[in-house]
């Protein structure tokens, strides 16, 4: 159980480094049971965390990870967007 938590807390910071600068405001994901990948990493792209699911789908599915994402209800930071790449 700790491993699975660990792992997507993993993902989540593998897509959190393609996003520039530190972060300011705080997000929420939900994990819902029945998700897809594809349905998650479009909630994280939604909430700006991530630049594109692209990525992260194809890293999921590199590891074959999907059947390894816990549903639930995580908090992260992320920066605040400005215009182009600043960030505050």
């Amino acid at each position: 159980m700790k491993s699975r938590i660990f792992f997507l807390l993993l993902v989540i910071g593998v897509a959190i480094s393609f996003w520039p600068g530190a972060g300011k405001k705080w997000v929420e994901v939900n994990v819902n049971e029945g998700q897809s990948t594809r349905e998650i990493a479009a909630a994280l792209k939604d909430t700006g965390l991530i630049h594109s699911s692209v990525p992260l789908r194809l890293w999921i599915r590199l590891r074959r990870a999907g059947s390894r994402l816990q549903i639930g209800r995580y908090r992260s930071r992320r920066a605040a967007r400005l215009i182009g790449s600043w960030t505050i």
